[in-house]
């Protein structure tokens, strides 16, 4: 997995840094879907996931994924404990893309993973 590193100064906290760890995938996509599973727009081809982790920090703290052509957008937060990847937020099911990253990062997903296969 080809992981593209870059470091930002926080605009909130310019004393903190944002570090952003980047990864395309061709060969993914996306699409937004109701409750029900409905799909409510087309889907779209090729995917990016951005991880982001303050650089004074153990663990990464949000996520963001977008297609190629920018018309799917989801954005949110992840939650540890340790280095396992307890909880999530912002969207109904975390990506498996967004925890592969994590996992090559040298974190677990193991136990979202298997909630989400419940």
């Amino acid at each position: 997995m080809n992981i593209k590193i870059t470091e930002k100064d926080s605009f909130l906290n310019p004393n903190r840094t944002i570090v952003t760890y980047k990864v395309h995938f061709p060969k993914s996509g996306a699409n937004t879907v109701s409750q029900s599973g409905r799909p409510l727009t087309k889907w779209s081809n090729g995917l990016t996931v951005n991880v982001f982790q303050m650089r004074d920090k153990e663990v990464p703290h949000g996520f963001e994924i977008y297609t190629d052509d920018e018309e799917q957008h989801a954005e949110g937060m992840l939650g540890f404990f340790g280095k396992e990847l307890e909880d999530y937020d912002g969207v109904f099911c975390l990506p498996n893309e967004v925890m592969d990253v994590l996992d090559a990062l040298g974190f677990s997903t193991a136990s979202v993973r298997d909630s989400q296969r419940d």
